[in-house]
């Protein structure tokens, strides 16, 4: 038999699926955009499905991600990633992860003079598509994103997600 619930589907896929797909996210992060759309149309499947058990018609060819996702209350997988790095660059920073040597990893940006250009970490030109696509150099490069609108020393995480999230 089909399940009539669409809260328990989506728990199902959370628990079982979304997990899976977010595993050591921190670490592999898929930067092409190929890599991206094969996860996200995992989420795209289970989302389009949904909408066939609310509506009894699929949603039509084309239709946006973003609502869909805005309409079952998800996240899109890309958006999580760049949540559980900035969760886990937080969490270093602020001293939650003890480990000295990811710490040393981190070079924060002190400017020499009062300048318009506010960024918290020190970013250096990426030379290889390996130092680009480390994971340390997309968290502090993601953050840097959005330091002119939180600080990561004054406001709590759940700021910090939401300045990102929106």
């Amino acid at each position: 038999k089909s399940f009539k619930d669409i809260s328990l589907i989506k728990l199902l896929y959370i628990s079982f699926v979304r997990s899976k797909l977010e595993y050591c996210a921190i670490v592999w992060c898929p930067h092409y955009k190929n890599m991206k759309h094969e996860i996200e149309s995992v989420q795209r499947r289970l989302l389009k499905y949904l909408a066939f058990k609310c509506d009894g018609v699929y949603p039509p060819q084309g239709y946006e991600n973003a609502l869909l996702n805005a309409r079952f209350g998800l996240l899109s997988l890309e958006v999580r990633r760049l949540v559980l790095g900035l969760t886990f660059l937080y969490n270093i920073v602020s001293n939650k992860v003890d480990c000295i040597e990811l710490m040393s990893l981190i070079t924060f940006s002190v400017p020499l003079h009062a300048t318009r250009n506010v960024v918290t970490f020190y970013c250096k030109s990426a030379r290889t598509n390996l130092m680009l696509k480390s994971p340390m150099f997309h968290m502090c490069s993601t953050f840097n994103k959005i330091s002119r609108l939180g600080d990561i020393n004054f406001h709590t995480l759940r700021e910090l997600k939401q300045l990102l999230i929106v």
